[in-house]
């Protein structure tokens, strides 16, 4: 039977990585937000502002996606990492009397 050999604090590390990367994302999407509704205010009540408004909109939400997507898939890092963590101690044979 092959082996398996799994590194938890790697994957804790890897979780930390994903949710500060996630914060990152979605400070980006606030950001944008922000820009584009100064800059669709900037250009008037015209096409021109709807459509910055449009684009803002859709790529914040984009980025809201991304966001939520890389923070579920560090929280499953960390989830693994108690898993295998929680498995080895339960199988680890501890010395007699």
């Amino acid at each position: 039977m092959p082996r398996i050999e799994v590194q938890p604090d790697l994957l804790s590390a890897g979780d930390a990585r994903q949710s500060a990367l996630a914060a990152h994302l979605a400070e980006l999407s606030t950001q944008l937000r922000s820009t584009t509704a100064d800059a669709a205010g900037a250009a008037g009540d015209g096409g021109a502002g709807s459509s910055i408004a449009f684009f803002g909109h859709a790529w914040s939400s984009a980025l809201d996606v991304l966001a939520d997507t890389v923070a579920m898939r560090g929280s499953n890092l960390g989830v693994a990492a108690g898993a295998y963590l929680a498995t080895d101690q339960a199988v680890v044979r501890r010395p007699g009397p």
